[in-house]
Order: C-alpha cells, then structure tokens, then sequence
C-alpha cells in the first residue's frame, strides 16, 4: 500500500482552507487542465494561500486512488505558493508554504514513479525550509517525505535516519498521531527490508497513538501491515483472524486496488498454512484484476508469486504453462524493456529446466527495485 499520508498537525497563522479555496478551485477546474497552470500564473486572483491549502487537501485524499490527478494538484500548489506575494504573509511563513507544497509535490512524482525529478522537488523544499520560520513540524514532515524517497531508493540508513529524525520531532511535540503515521511508515520500511519482527514493535506503537475517526487509512495501512508482518514472523493463524475485520474497513472506504492487495495477502496466508489450492486460486483471481486495471508490473510480481507455488509442488508443466502465458501480456503493457529482458530470461530458465526458488526470488527483487529506478538491468547470479 501506499505510504503517502495526510498533513501533519502544524500550526498557521493563516486561515485553514475554506469557502475561499474551495471556490477558487472550483472556478480553476472548469478550465481545461493545460489552462490551468497558466491561469494560475497570469491571474493574481489565484494567488491565494486558501488555494494552496485546498489543492494540498484535494492531492491528500486523491493520491491513493489517482497518482496522476494527485501529482497536477501539488503542481498547481507549487505554482500557487511560488505567486504568492511575498509582503502578504512576509517571507517566512511564505517559504514555508513553499517548502510544504514542493515537499508534496516531491512525494507525487516519487509515488508516480519519477525518483530523479522527487529529489529535485526535495532540494527545492529545503532551500525554502532554511528561508522559513524554522517550525520543527514542518521540518519533521519533510523529513518524513524525503524518508519515503530514499527508501525507493534502497538508501536505507539515510531513510531511517531522516524518519528517526521525524519520529524524534514528533516525540517532543507530543503529536500523537503524526508520531503514530511516522510509525506506521517506519513498519512499512521494515517490512520492505524484510524485517517482520522490528516492523510488528513499530506498528504495535502505532496503534494507541492513532484516530481511526479521523484518518481511516493510516489506521487501515497499519492494520494491513500488522497481519503481513504476523504472517511473516509465523503467526499465520493470528494474521488470518484479523483478515474479516479490515476488509470491511477496505469497503468502507471503497478501495478496491488495496482491496486487491488484501486478497494477495490472505493467498500468501492461505500458502503459509499449507491451503494450496486456496491460495493458487486466490493470486489466480488477482492477477486477473491487476490485468484488468493495467496494473502489469502487480501482476508480474503475482506471477512470480505463482511460479514459486508451481516450483514448490513440483509441477514444472503449470509453471511452463504460466511463464508463456506472462511475457506477451507484460510486453502488450507497461513494463519498460529492462524488466521485459529479466522475464525473458525467467522464460529460458523454466524451458531448461534450470529455474530455482533463488532464481524467482532474484526476479521478482529486480522487478522491486526496477519500479524506481528504470535504469536497473537485471543481472542474475
């Protein structure tokens, strides 16, 4: 799941978004989207920081559900801040604005999958920061953000030391639920560094410090990561008693990708406790709705998910059968060239007979690390 999470609690000495925003938001999206940037550049009626609040707001809730809408939010916040005049507010709480808009627009372009251009919004971020009031909430935050980045970027003692730093902050300032998101992040880390133990002490911090009132899907993101990292750490039995209680959280929010993601996780439960069958039918079905939603590189790893499956009960004709039918999917869809060679490579080893557990978990690595970085070329043992 996605680890991009709302505003944390930072005091302003300016209006919260409201009537203001709102309308100028409205009137801004009744123009066409590549209107909208130049609008916002020409037309000082936009150059409101109610404005840049909403679109902050309106990016939040979206980026779970629509990375691409998301990321042209934060984009018209940065353009906002940047137009702001600077005597309205004075300098510093105007670069603050600035460093929490280009913050966010950093985290969309990391979530929408474009490292180099996040770490260029970062940089921009902290040349605000240092301009700014010097708030250590808002520095925390950023922190947090930047954190995210880096672990994308398997740059994780500096993603720790920067959350760590974020977590500090929020310690201090006995902000119980930005501690409690920064948390549930440091669990996700974790886990992503296949550390189930560690990850389950995080996230059972987490827990108390949250308000599933107010932030339904931080309190989901850490629940969903409790039961992985139950199942990871051999407590599959516990893991799966939980499953009924967040899949109606998953509805109520309407979800259905992470939905999705849920039932991959009670597969590999279900494989973990030996149900077999259940589980293959359970990465089946999927599968199948990743490719429905042009989800390939979801669907790529499930398949590798599957293939280990086939491999573990010896039965090299389903896994030959899996492998020919994957590669004219994955090229008709998004995966870029480097990932199509490591699948290809995957298809001759299974031809000769000569794929592995190491060597599916090999794969289904590169194509982890590939996701960030598309300059990655898979070089197997």
């Amino acid at each position: 799941m996605t680890t991009a999470t709302p505003e944390p609690e930072v005091p302003r000495t300016v209006p919260d978004p409201g009537e203001q925003g709102r309308s100028l938001l409205l009137e801004l999206s009744s123009r066409s989207a590549p209107l909208r940037l130049q609008q916002i550049q020409k037309d000082p009626k936009f150059h409101r920081w109610a404005l840049a609040e909403t679109l902050l707001e309106e990016a939040g809730s979206s980026i779970f559900d629509d990375v691409e809408g998301a990321l042209a939010l934060t984009e018209l916040a940065v353009a906002v801040s940047e137009a702001l005049p600077v005597d309205r507010h004075g300098p510093s709480l105007t670069c603050d604005l600035r460093a929490r808009c280009w913050a966010r627009y950093g985290n969309a372009q990391r979530v929408h999958g474009d490292p180099l251009s996040a770490e260029q919004a970062f940089g921009k971020a902290h040349s605000f920061l240092r301009r700014g009031t010097g708030k250590p909430l808002l520095a925390a935050r950023v922190a947090e953000l930047e954190a995210s980045l880096l672990k994308d970027q398997q740059r994780f003692p500096e993603a720790h030391r920067r959350l760590d730093e974020a977590i500090e902050v929020y310690r201090q300032s006995r902000t119980r639920s930005s501690l409690g998101r920064a948390l549930v992040v440091k669990g996700s880390f974790l886990l992503f560094e296949d550390r189930p133990e560690s990850a389950l002490r995080a996230l059972r911090e987490a827990v108390p410090l949250l308000r599933p009132e107010k932030d339904v899907r931080t309190f989901v993101l850490c629940a969903y990561n409790i039961i992985n990292a139950l199942n990871r750490t051999g407590y599959s039995i516990a893991a799966h008693a939980l499953v009924a209680d967040i899949r109606r959280l998953f509805e109520r929010l309407g979800d259905s990708i992470n939905l999705l993601r849920l039932d991959w996780l009670v597969a590999e439960i279900n494989l973990e406790l030996g149900r077999h069958r259940q589980a293959e039918e359970g990465l089946r079905q999927v599968r199948q709705g990743f490719l429905e939603r042009g989800m390939a590189y979801d669907a790529a790893l499930l398949s590798l998910d599957l293939a280990a499956l086939y491999l573990e009960s010896g039965d090299p004709f389903r896994m030959q059968g899996l492998v020919e039918e994957m590669l004219p999917i994955f090229q008709a869809r998004s995966l870029h060239q480097g990932m199509i060679t490591a699948l290809i490579l995957f298809r001759e080893s299974v031809a000769l007979r000569q794929a592995d557990a190491a060597l599916v978990r090999e794969v289904a690595t590169y194509l982890r690390q590939a996701r960030r970085d598309r300059t990655l070329r898979f070089r197997p043992s």
